[in-house]
């Protein structure tokens, strides 16, 4: 008798996972409603860009993002990474973007 044999593809999909840091969590559950927190959000992949000067996925969403929330931010696009300066409703909500796969709070010491 023949035996089937295993149908090769590609392997299940992993559940995506956000490594969100707790002192991030922590600040924005603790913060006032018009208090600012800054973070670090790097996001798994930023999609091929045509050219420099084309923005990636991510960059796209925080800009959307930024036009009806009060957040600063400064995009990396080298490392997939964006420094927000954000209200806590406003961190959520990024969070939350496609992509996300950590995030921190961004301590400048001076």
């Amino acid at each position: 008798m023949k035996r089937k044999s295993a149908k090769r593809g590609a392997a299940p999909a992993r559940p995506s996972r956000r490594r969100i840091d707790p002192r991030l969590t922590q600040a924005i559950s603790r913060a006032d409603a018009d208090a600012t927190i800054d973070a670090v959000i790097m996001f798994r992949d930023t999609g091929p860009r045509a050219s420099a000067a084309t923005k990636s996925r991510p960059e796209r969403a925080v800009a959307a993002l930024a036009r009806t929330e009060p957040i600063e931010y400064n995009f990396f696009p080298n490392l997939g990474a964006v420094a927000v300066r954000a209200t806590g409703r406003a961190l959520k909500k990024l969070l939350d973007l496609p992509g996300v796969a950590t995030a921190t709070v961004n301590e400048l010491k001076a």
